[in-house]
């Protein structure tokens, strides 16, 4: 009895084998992971059947704080009005704090420090998400986007005209 090779039973592997025979590994675990291969210390590698995924560290958390905010949810905890605007005011910060600094070359970070602050942002966007379903035109779904999106863009801007 032949003994099964996963990388070529299941048609995802299949093609998946032929794509990174055709570009390589490493481009195809980047694409995967969204970062180039001299940054895959900004990601988990997890095993997966027979081969080795890599997953951006920062979104892991941020998974992980959805699932687990909306587990919360499910058990129907319920978290007080004003806690909630504490988490949706202040949970993005440390992200964009660590992104902002490692992108401008000023802080390394480490892969503790991206998982902690991507699972504290995955939390703020269930609360985000959860107003925002309820008021498409919510002021504090609206107030954060505007001031986040403004430091990110003031980071990204800083980061092309001095570095």
């Amino acid at each position: 009895m032949r003994a099964c090779n996963i990388k070529t039973s299941i048609p995802i592997f299949s093609g998946l084998k032929k794509v990174i025979d055709e570009v390589g590994e490493d481009r195809v675990y980047a694409l995967i992971a969204h970062h180039e291969p001299d940054q895959f210390h900004k990601t988990i590698e997890f095993h997966v059947f027979s081969t080795y995924i890599r997953l951006c560290t920062r979104c892991t958390g941020i998974y992980f704080g959805i699932i687990t905010t909306f587990l919360l949810f499910l058990l129907s905890i319920t978290i007080p009005h004003i806690l909630q605007l504490v988490i949706i005011f202040t949970f993005p910060i440390p992200a964009i704090i660590d992104w902002g600094l490692d992108k401008c070359s000023l802080w390394g970070g480490n892969n503790t420090i991206r998982f902690v602050s991507g699972f504290m942002l995955g939390i703020c966007y269930i609360f985000l998400w959860a107003r925002f379903i309820q008021n498409p035109l919510d002021t504090v779904v609206w107030s954060v986007a505007i001031v986040y999106v403004t430091f990110v863009g003031l980071i990204l801007y800083m980061h092309n005209k001095f570095f």
